[in-house]
């Protein structure tokens, strides 16, 4: 009591603390009793929780997977288990729990990796493995593309209450980005618009700037873009080496054609189909670093 009166400056008939320490035995036995009813509760049907978190671990690799088509696949495991359909109510407050209780969480997908044909890559790779061996790393190059969106705004945004979205802007550049293995020549990005003359480099000379710029109506990259830039290629490498020549890996978009080409310092070696997103090495962080950078000076 004199604890109580010095703690809270207050105080406490003594037959209230007496009565309290008489039935903290029980309230506590109560607790532990309700946290077990929980637990129980919560996995009323340990067999479909089973086959339901297996069913994802199998097909999470294969598939796009979401809230209803587990709260669907629940449903038929629980039939195929001849569990009675007054059980489990398969709300979303039972799947949320579901999550929680085995670590599932929603996932953003990243790049292309889950489209590459394992067997082609493991067919490719001696192959590749023995054209590289003939280089040294500053003269093993790789080129590719990617669009890049580049006034598109973020999709979510703080504020004090939900507010309406407004019209994507998904006007579109094509970059080409290309360097050597070891880095120590990275070449001045080809960024390929709709616009001749772009409003923005009013007044500026677009030849000054550290990159090629060329344009067509869907600023794509097609086969004359791609032919005049591996001559370009081929110079600046010939004075770069000292005229060795040189490798360029290539992915085989349709755009990427040589016929007709002479090229005195340049070999090319192109990958096979649905193999780059896993062997590219541009598709191994350089274009996913290069678009981060981008979106920073965009929120800028």
């Amino acid at each position: 009591m004199k604890w109580i009166e010095e703690k809270w400056g207050d105080t406490v008939d003594k037959s209230t603390i007496t009565r309290l320490l008489q039935s903290k035995e029980k309230r506590l036995a109560t607790e532990v009793i309700n946290q077990e009813a929980k637990r129980q509760k919560s996995l009323t049907v340990p067999e479909l929780e089973l086959a339901l978190k297996e069913f994802i671990l199998v097909y999470q690799e294969r598939t796009i997977l979401s809230d209803a088509l587990l709260i669907e696949k629940a449903k038929s495991l629980a039939q195929d288990l001849g569990i009675s359909e007054d059980t489990l109510q398969f709300s979303p407050g039972w799947l949320y729990k579901f999550k929680n209780r085995n670590g599932i969480r929603r996932e953003k997908l990243y790049g292309e990796e889950a489209s590459a044909d394992l067997n082609a890559i493991t067919e490719s790779l001696p192959l590749l493995r023995d054209k590289c061996s003939r280089y040294p790393l500053d003269r093993i190059y790789n080129m590719d593309e990617t669009g890049l969106f580049y006034r598109l705004e973020p999709d979510r945004t703080l504020a004090t209450r939900r507010l309406s979205g407004r019209k994507k802007n998904k006007e579109r550049l094509s970059i080409a980005l290309c360097a050597n293995a070891d880095g120590s020549h990275k070449l001045n990005p080809l960024v390929i618009g709709k616009s001749a003359k772009p409003r923005c480099f009013k007044g500026v000379r677009i030849q000054n700037l550290a990159m090629t710029y060329r344009s067509n109506a869907k600023a794509w990259m097609l086969t004359v873009l791609f032919q005049e830039w591996l001559r370009s290629f081929d110079h600046q490498v010939a004075v770069k080496h000292g005229g060795e020549r040189v490798l360029l890996l290539l992915d085989n978009c349709p755009s990427h054609g040589i016929g007709g080409l002479d090229l005195p310092h340049v070999d090319i070696h192109f990958l096979p189909p649905n193999t780059t997103s896993k062997i590219q090495p541009m598709d191994a962080g350089i274009i996913v670093a290069f678009k981060r950078r981008y979106r920073r000076f965009h929120l800028r």
